[in-house]
């Protein structure tokens, strides 16, 4: 349930509160399941959330299915890919981290994330994993708040090597708020700028 930020659009932000938080499974109930699933012949393995690096055992729970033969994959925003967690990564890496990243002018990324500071932080985070050469695809969620900045991050994500991946798709959240859903571009505005929101969203 755990997330350093609050995305404006996100789905599950809902869930990222104490209440919900200090219900969380523990490790060796996850190991469990891990066990159970791993027997019944499942060998891809997405960490999601939430952000998983938001756990203190998130290393710990990694290495156990690692170790299992799993073939993970990461689902981050970035925020919390401290030097300790790339490292990590660098030795046991992942099939791919999936990473979110909505605007390259911090004033806009950070209104969407909702916390201060976060933007050079995230970028922090990027610079980490591309420098140890770990696998990894940027993604971008097309909302209201950075339809204009599309081209731009384009250009950013790009630079780096790697393919732009747009999704104009949002959703309620699980509890049923449907505020998210006013973020949505209109058809038009899709139309006008396929292009740039299109991308590789397929992949």
């Amino acid at each position: 349930f755990r997330c350093g930020f609050n995305c404006n659009y996100c789905y599950s932000s809902c869930y990222n509160k104490t209440d919900y938080i200090k219900n969380e499974l523990t490790t060796k109930e996850i190991k469990s399941i891990l066990d159970k699933v791993f027997d019944l012949g499942v060998i891809w393995l997405c960490f999601t959330g939430g952000d998983p690096l938001m756990r203190k055992d998130f290393l710990d729970i990694y290495s156990y299915a690692k170790d299992k033969g799993f073939i993970i994959t990461i689902f981050t925003n970035g925020y919390s890919m401290i030097e300790e967690v790339a490292d990590y990564l660098a030795k046991k890496p992942p099939f791919v981290i999936e990473m979110t990243f909505n605007a390259v002018t911090k004033e806009i990324y950070e209104k969407i994330s909702g916390i201060e500071d976060s933007f050079e932080r995230t970028k922090k985070g990027i610079d980490s994993i591309l420098e140890r050469k770990i696998p990894l695809k940027i993604k971008t969620q097309v909302t209201k708040d950075n339809l204009e900045e599309l081209p731009k991050i384009k250009e950013f994500v790009e630079k780096l090597g790697l393919t732009f991946r747009p999704s104009i798709f949002l959703h309620a959240r699980l509890n049923g708020d449907v505020s998210p859903c006013s973020l949505r571009i209109e058809p038009q505005q899709i139309l006008s700028n396929k292009s740039q929101v299109t991308g590789s969203m397929g992949d």
